[in-house]
C-alpha cells in the first residue's frame, strides 16, 4: 500500500508538471489558441501554430483533471477504509486545515504583491473580489472567475466538491457507486447541451466549469476507489494502450468544437485508465532517481499550483535576460520551474505540513 501511496505523489507530480507548462506556453505565446471557423473546424495559421494548439503542451490543463480525479479516489478511499467510524465534523476538518491556512497566505500575498493593497481593502469592487476568494466563491461570477490568480478557479471548484461529496455518499446509499458516478455524469453531458442550445452559454466561465458540470471527474475517482477497494481493475491489460488511445482521441477533438466540449470527459477516461494501469504494473519502480524527483514535486504540488501563476510572466522574463538567446527560450521553463519548486517546498514545510499537524492536534482534543 505505500508503494501505490508513493505512486499517488507521483502522479501528483505529473499533474503540476502539466499544468505548469501550459501556464508557461500561455505566457510565452500569447493569443496562440486558434479561433473555430464557422463549420466549427479550429483555424490555425502556420505550422508554428499548428504546433502549439496541439503539442502535449497544449494539453497541460488536463493536469486538474488529473488532480480532481486523484481527489476523488483519495478522498473516497479513505471514506471507505473509515466508512463505520465517518464523522463528517471531522472530514471537513480535515479538508479545512488542509487547504485553507496555505490558500490564505497565498492569497493575501499574491493579491497585494500583484494587485493594490488599497484596491482590495477600501474599493466596493476591490473588497468584494477578495473576500468572494476569501470564501471560495470567485467561480460564481465570470468577474472575479480569474481574478487575483488565474489558477484559484480549480481550489473553489474542488472546495464546493468536498461540500457535496455527502450527497454523493447519499446517492451511494441508494442507488449505489456505478449508477451515481453515472448520474454525475449525465448530469453533466446535459449541462453541456443545454450551454449549446441557449447560444452557446457553455463557453461561459462559471457555466462550463461549474462544480456540477465537473462532478464527474471527482465522481470518477470515487468510483475507481470503489473498485480498487475491492480489488477490481477497469482492465487486466491493456490498460496503457487504451489511456494511448484516449490520447489520441483528446488531440483530435481540439480539431471541431463540439467533440472539445467534451475534452474534460475524454481526459477523465483517460487518466482513469492510466491510474489502473499504473497502481497495477510491477515493473514501475518508485526508487529511482527520476521517481523520488517526481514524488518530492508531488508532495509540494499543492503549493506549487497555489503560487506559481501569477509571477510566471516576469520569472521566465527573467531568464529570458539572462541566457539572452531567444532560440532557447523554451529551456527558460526549467530554471523558472527550479525556483518556482524551491519556494514551494519550503511553503510545504513549514505552512502545509504544520497546518496539518495543528487540525490534527485540535481534532485530538474534542475526541
Amino acid at each position: 500500500m505505500k508503494q501505490h501511496l508513493l505512486k499517488i505523489d507521483f502522479l501528483r507530480g505529473i499533474a503540476i508538471l502539466l499544468v505548469f507548462v501550459y501556464h508557461c506556453q500561455e505566457v510565452m505565446f500569447p493569443g496562440y489558441l486558434g479561433s473555430y471557423n464557422a463549420n466549427g473546424i479550429i483555424n490555425t495559421s502556420g505550422t508554428k501554430s499548428i504546433v502549439l494548439n496541439f503539442s502535449p503542451t497544449a494539453f497541460g490543463w488536463a493536469g486538474v483533471v488529473l488532480f480532481f480525479v486523484i481527489s476523488g479516489f483519495l478522498i473516497h478511499l479513505g471514506y471507505l477504509k473509515n466508512q463505520e467510524n465517518f464523522d463528517v465534523r471531522m472530514f471537513y476538518s480535515k479538508r479545512f486545515w488542509r487547504i485553507f491556512p496555505p490558500y490564505w497566505l497565498s492569497l493575501v500575498f499574491i493579491g497585494f504583491s500583484t494587485g493594490s493593497l488599497w484596491y482590495y481593502l477600501f474599493s466596493k469592487q476591490g473588497f468584494t473580489d477578495f473576500f468572494l476568494h476569501l470564501v471560495t466563491l470567485h467561480n460564481f461570477t465570470d468577474r472575479t472567475f480569474f481574478s487575483i490568480n488565474k489558477s484559484y478557479w480549480s481550489l473553489a471548484v474542488e472546495v464546493q466538491l468536498y461540500l457535496i461529496y455527502p450527497f454523493l455518499l447519499l446517492m451511494r446509499r441508494k442507488i449505489g457507486m456505478r449508477a451515481s458516478f453515472a448520474a454525475t455524469l449525465i448530469l453533466s453531458i446535459l449541462l453541456i447541451l443545454l450551454g449549446l442550445f441557449f447560444n452557446n452559454f457553455g463557453t461561459v466561465f462559471t457555466y462550463a466549469k461549474s462544480v456540477f458540470e465537473l462532478w464527474f471527474i471527482w465522481a470518477a475517482g470515487a468510483y475507481f476507489a470503489e473498485l480498487y477497494f475491492n480489488g477490481k481493475t477497469i482492465l487486466k491489460r491493456g490498460g496503457l494502450p487504451a489511456f494511448l488511445v484516449c490520447v489520441l482521441l483528446l488531440t483530435i477533438s481540439k480539431y471541431y468544437i463540439y467533440f472539445d466540449y467534451f475534452e474534460y470527459h475524454i481526459a477523465t477516461l483517460a487518466f482513469i485508465l492510466f491510474i489502473d494501469w499504473f497502481l497495477q504494473a510491477d515493473n514501475v519502480t518508485m526508487n529511482s532517481h527520476f521517481s523520488k524527483s517526481m514524488i518530492a514535486v508531488g508532495l509540494c504540488s499543492y503549493s506549487i499550483y497555489l503560487i506559481h501563476q501569477p509571477y510566471l510572466n516576469n520569472l521566465l522574463h527573467f531568464f529570458d535576460i539572462i541566457s539572452q538567446k531567444h532560440a532557447v527560450r523554451l529551456l527558460n521553463v526549467i530554471p523558472a520551474f527550479i525556483v518556482v519548486f524551491l519556494i514551494s517546498w519550503a511553503l510545504y514545510q513549514f505552512v502545509e505540513l504544520p497546518s496539518v499537524a495543528l487540525g490534527k492536534k485540535l481534532r485530538d482534543r474534542l475526541k
